[in-house]
């Protein structure tokens, strides 16, 4: 992967969302990337990442119109 978030990771944990598909997953695995699936039914192990995107919706998407990813980034970085 040329940049991006991902850059100089070495593993990714996932829940078991179906976005996350097998080819979204082998592209991780072909990178370098240990994929680590979260087991089933278990959201209490994803409670910091549930509460981080509610946080992100209730105080910043919700209430504001963003002009491309670089204004998201600036007001996520500002709250």
């Amino acid at each position: 992967m040329d940049g991006g978030f991902l850059c100089g990771k070495r593993y990714l944990i996932l829940d078991r969302d179906a976005k996350h598909s097998d080819g979204f997953r082998n592209v991780l695995v072909r990178e370098g990337i240990d994929v680590i699936r979260l087991p089933p039914r278990s959201p209490n192990l994803n409670a910091f990442a549930e509460r981080f995107v509610r946080s992100i919706k209730e105080e910043c998407l919700n209430r504001m119109i963003f002009f491309g990813p670089a204004s998201l980034r600036r007001e996520i970085a500002h709250t």
